[in-house]
């Protein structure tokens, strides 16, 4: 990692100390496997233009209740993942972006992230006239000039009928190996009808045919990321053994620093290490060092872990320096 960033670097490292109290519950050892769910593209629909822009979101939001529900997710809250991508000034273009996705699940401190598009979508009215059996029964047991009134009566009331399909692509995706433990496609059918009179709104349907199609769709969705998730058995959150416990301070912009130790060395958000300066040495005869005085300059929690190198933010008495000497807690990594 260079020691200079650019000023895009800088904003979107510093954006996301903001979100310090929200992640600091990732390293809490729950047994499930910790979530995010990025709004769904529709950008590829041939009548993209025609569908609701808020369609992606919606299934986002489905797909958390429904992960929720089976009991083998901790799924991270929407309004935290739309914090993260507001202050960190991702596009909806970059969500779809591999590298863009990986870099929203880490700033979540999340092991996991599903992501997709929207392949079809579609809702279609057919309007009809009720059976003229069905008008004719009801006439027959009135009976009379009524049973005739009714007959004419309801031989002008329409039948709406709406059927909706909706197909989508999903992945889910380690965010530390950028691994796609499952990628499938799923589809959701519904069909809802409703009577009017020419030229009103008509009666309202027992919710739409296309809600009915999307939790149709979410929910075998979910079924297939819930195996997933239980084939996969891998805990993301586990340090490796070979972790380094000392390293030293690459960058510094007033308390935001970057450290050389990375995922790779068991960092994680929440990680907690001490900050310290060399003030002498004492060498034997050979030229080793026997013992290093060390005067430590306060503390660092991590923020933001990627392979190679950390970022997170200062606390104490004097401020740190390039190359100062960062080591583990041992007490709190």
């Amino acid at each position: 990692m260079n020691s200079t960033m650019s000023r895009r670097d800088l904003f979107r490292l510093t954006g996301a100390l903001g979100l310090a109290s929200a992640i600091s519950a990732a390293k809490a050892a729950t047994g499930l496997l910790r979530v995010a769910v990025l709004d769904f593209d529709t950008s590829k629909l041939a009548n993209a233009k025609n569908v609701n822009p808020a369609l992606g979101g919606m299934i986002a939001e489905l797909l958390l209740a429904e992960l929720s529900r089976h009991g083998r997710f901790t799924v991270i809250d929407r309004n935290l993942t739309r914090k993260v991508i507001d202050e960190q000034n991702f596009a909806n273009s970059d969500r779809a972006d591999m590298n863009a996705a990986v870099n929203i699940g880490k700033l979540l401190a999340a092991q996991a992230f599903v992501s997709g598009s929207v392949e079809e979508f579609a809702v279609e009215p057919r309007v009809g006239k009720l059976k003229a059996s069905w008008r004719e029964k009801i006439a027959n047991q009135v009976g009379g000039i009524a049973g005739d009134m009714i007959n004419v009566a309801a031989s002008q009331v329409e039948r709406i009928t709406e059927n909706a399909i909706i197909q989508v692509n999903y992945r889910l995706v380690s965010v530390e190996t950028r691994e796609v433990i499952h990628a499938g496609n799923t589809n959701g059918e519904g069909s809802k009808s409703r009577t009017r009179l020419p030229g009103s709104a008509g009666g309202a349907a027992n919710g739409s045919a296309a809600t009915e199609a999307l939790r149709l769709a979410v929910g075998r969705m979910g079924t297939a990321l819930s195996l997933a998730a239980d084939s996969a058995r891998f805990n993301l959150a586990a340090p490796p053994t070979t972790a380094k416990t000392s390293g030293f301070v690459l960058y510094v912009n007033g308390p935001t620093l970057v450290i050389n130790l990375g995922s790779r060395d068991g960092m994680l958000p929440g990680s907690k290490l001490f900050v310290r300066r060399s003030t002498g040495a004492v060498r034997n005869a050979d030229g080793n060092v026997a013992f290093q005085a060390m005067q430590t300059l306060g503390s660092m929690t991590i923020r933001e872990a990627q392979e190679q190198g950390s970022a997170g933010v200062f606390s104490g008495s004097e401020a740190p320096k390039v190359n100062d000497i960062v080591e583990v807690d041992p007490n709190n990594r």
